[in-house]
């Protein structure tokens, strides 16, 4: 039996296996049956499991019943398999010709790939990419030099170093040394040198701050009435924008009649939508946010600044829904019940952005009142000392 409720079939001298769930084609010189045994070699079960025994090119090797590799090796001469407690790990067990057994897992090929070995005497050795290094070791450990992979300890003490199973030269080991001193030595002074340069920035922070605050203090009168400015110069033309894309949506693009939306035109309306009127949005929100970027310093300083900064988050958020939305209705959307969500999500940001904009304007309209009654009363005052000196 070659594998549980499976068959093995030839064609032009090549052989292929399949079983219920998988065919593999024909591609392997010969198939042989992997058994249950103990450590004598001694069968322990007639069921086999779903593992298969082939031979191509000179080398043995086993495969799953679905065909994919789990290994094969010219030095390889016996196969076996066994259930490992308390895991219940599967493992195909590889008698090396030295007469080494190479403990492969059934699924993992990222654990095959460095695999550790023991002969009788109890020294170590490992497979590495499939190539066998021999147990001749008292122990094996990965190397901390830059470059070399083993650091291979005999039992006399002395130590070899090697790349997979390639024994890496005392010349080329001691260059490495050197390299990573030289390394080392350099990624300490890049450390040394960020975190002086960390120092300075900070210092530089805080004195760019004091200063800022200094100014705040010192002119924020000037600062209001550019901030002013800008909210004056860019508001409205993105206010503008934005409340057209709101008339576009409700309008255009979700007109229902009798409980069922009118799709004939989302297509259309989408590419629209996304194509120009979104884009003439984005480009006035870009302008505003450049302005707006140069009072960073004012956060959290000033409850215009704040207001602004709100407002130019909901109307990003609000642009980014409202072109899901087009990309939604140019493939002429799906349930009604999805077409919902997304204009329920569209609705919460257009009443967001709403209170966002009426926040701005509300505060702009009591600074801007605050400053025509200071105007005025400088005006008065200067006109009554006039009078005075006459």
């Amino acid at each position: 039996m070659l594998l549980r409720g499976g068959k093995a079939f030839v064609k032009n001298g090549k052989w292929g296996f399949a079983d219920r769930s998988y065919y593999v084609a024909p591609q392997f010189d010969s198939l042989f049956t992997i058994y249950l045994k103990d450590m004598d070699g001694k069968h322990l079960a007639s069921s086999i499991v779903g593992v298969v025994g082939v031979m191509v090119d000179g080398k043995k090797g086993v495969v799953g019943s679905d065909g994919e590799e789990i290994v094969l090796h010219k030095d390889y001469v016996d196969f076996r398999y066994r259930f490992n407690q308390p895991i219940s790990r599967f493992e195909i067990i590889c008698m090396h010709k030295s007469g080494v057994e190479v403990i492969y897992n059934r699924g993992g090929k990222l654990s095959n790939k460095y695999i550790v070995t023991h002969d009788k005497d109890g020294l170590v050795g490992y497979v590495y990419d499939g190539e066998f290094q021999a147990p001749v070791y008292k122990k094996v450990e990965r190397s901390d030099i830059p470059g070399i992979q083993f650091a291979c300890t005999l039992p006399d003490g002395k130590v070899e170093y090697r790349n997979g199973a390639v024994l890496v030269p005392a010349a080329k080991v001691e260059e490495q040394i050197v390299y990573a001193a030289e390394l080392k030595k350099r990624e300490e002074a890049a450390a040394k040198q960020r975190e002086e340069d960390a120092i300075l920035e900070k210092e530089r922070a805080i004195r760019k701050q004091e200063a800022l605050d200094k100014l705040l203090e010192t002119r924020e009168d000037s600062v209001i009435a550019s901030l002013m400015g800008i909210y004056t110069k860019r508001h409205k033309a993105l206010y503008e924008q934005v409340n057209k894309i709101q008339q576009y949506l409700r309008f255009t693009t979700m007109q229902n009649s009798s409980g069922e939306f009118n799709r004939s035109q989302w297509m259309e309306s989408g590419r629209h939508l996304k194509n120009t009127m979104l884009k003439d949005a984005n480009a006035q929100l870009k302008l505003y946010s450049s302005d707006f970027e140069q009072f960073k310093y004012l956060k959290d300083k000033l409850d215009f600044h704040l207001a602004i900064e709100g407002y130019l988050y909901e109307v990003r958020r609000f642009l980014s829904a409202s072109d899901t939305w087009a990309e939604y209705i140019e493939g002429y959307g799906g349930e009604d019940s999805e077409t919902f969500e997304h204009i329920e999500r569209l609705n919460k940001c257009v009443q967001a952005m709403d209170l966002g904009a009426k926040f701005c304007q509300g505060i702009y309209t009591e600074y801007n009142n605050s400053k025509k009654l200071t105007g005025s009363y400088l005006t008065t005052m200067k006109a009554a000392k006039g009078a005075k000196k006459e």
